[in-house]
């Protein structure tokens, strides 16, 4: 069974997708499923479908319609919800992943910050 599946929203910007596909693809652990929900036009550039699983969501579908046919499309145990535009570094699943082996936890979330490395915590 898949241990971690990764949704990535495409909301309307499909470079902000790809720029947060970029690092997901580089950084994911090698077992990890990605599906990226369109909800708009999109023709695979780079030829991504033997890495990625397009799924569609219908035309402007909001954030949470977007996540709700990713979801559905999910086979792992864990899912990772990112909004286009995120960005992951390395290491971003390593110490995150052992705590879902606890059956207490059901949810973790990301520490964010803004791209400037100054700048204050956007959520925690």
């Amino acid at each position: 069974m898949t241990r971690l599946s990764i949704v990535v929203l495409m909301q309307k910007d499909p470079q902000r997708m790809e720029a947060s596909l970029v690092p997901i693809l580089q950084h994911r652990p090698a077992d990890a499923e990605v599906i990226v929900v369109l909800n708009g036009p999109y023709e695979d550039p780079y030829d991504l479908s033997d890495e990625v699983e397009f799924v569609r969501a219908p035309r402007r579908a909001s954030w949470v319609r977007s996540a709700t046919v990713g979801l559905q499309h999910c086979r792992g145990e864990v899912v990772n919800l990112i909004s286009s535009g995120a960005e992951v570094t390395e290491g971003w699943t390593e110490d995150v992943l052992p705590l879902f082996d606890n059956p207490s936890i059901a949810s973790v979330s990301p520490l964010l910050r803004d791209v400037d490395p100054s700048s204050d915590v956007q959520c925690a």
